[in-house]
């Protein structure tokens, strides 16, 4: 496994987010066990609107109740003034508003009972990514062990290899010496091939060519003037020509 490292990064980077977001899920399934408890605790009497949750007042359907319970809760106020609180009428609109109540509070709680089924559903799903990974990583970190291990093999693999190339050819030389018949020879070093040619070196040639070749020619020139046979003064005149060499 080239990239075990790698693995391990990732594993424990996604390890990290899924624990941080089961984290958050099981604070969001408190948070709503504790409004399905202030939920219950009301009573059916009460102002359940009090005890609705703020973001559900944007609901369409909750809003809608509330609606029509504001408009009992006028009409009932209103005809307690003119009929009184024991009059028929007044009692039959007090259990309506009752009613409605009871309605409003299990529509809440069917709501809130829904998002935590929800958010139970994805604690469970998260739950076993999250084991999943735990397993990965621990296989990761065995898978490491063994590599760990196969290293430390081949590294004893590599000296015991080392070893036995050497004493193979100091065998060898020992073969050779013993036909020569000769035994004051001992082998320091295994021979190893160059890394990069020890000649030409071009450089050094290039100089001592042009050195060589204007000592050469400076030379040349010399034997060339010696061996011209020109005449350059009147003592050479004298030794060719007969004669005073003044009368020419």
């Amino acid at each position: 496994i080239y990239d075990l490292k790698v693995q391990k990064e990732s594993t424990a980077l996604e390890l990290s987010r899924v624990t941080d977001e089961l984290r958050s899920v099981t604070l969001a399934i408190n948070a709503v066990a504790d409004k399905l408890n202030d939920l219950d605790k009301a009573a059916t009497s009460a102002d359940i609107e009090s005890v609705i949750p703020a973001e559900m007042r944007e609901d369409q359907a909750i809003v809608e109740l509330l609606k029509n319970l504001i408009q009992l809760k006028v009409r009932l106020n209103k005809m307690k003034v003119e009929l009184g609180s024991k009059h028929p009428s007044v009692k039959a609109l007090e259990a309506q508003t009752s009613s409605l109540r009871k309605n409003i509070k299990a529509e809440v709680k069917g709501i809130l009972e829904s998002q935590r089924a929800a958010l139970r559903q994805k604690k469970t799903y998260l739950s076993r990514q999250r084991d999943l990974l735990i397993e990965q990583a621990q296989l990761l970190d065995e898978k490491g062990i063994e590599m760990k291990s196969i290293e430390r093999k081949i590294e004893l693999l590599k000296k015991a290899y080392y070893t036995y190339a050497e004493k193979k050819e100091t065998s060898r030389v020992n073969s050779v010496m013993d036909k020569a018949r000769i035994s004051s020879v001992t082998l320091v070093q295994l021979p190893l091939e160059p890394i990069k040619p020890v000649s030409p070196k071009k450089l050094l040639n290039v100089i001592a060519g042009a050195f060589l070749g204007l000592l050469f020619g400076v030379f040349y020139a010399f034997v060339r003037e010696q061996l011209a046979g020109a005449i350059n003064n009147i003592e050479d005149m004298n030794r060719i020509l007969p004669g005073p060499a003044s009368i020419y």
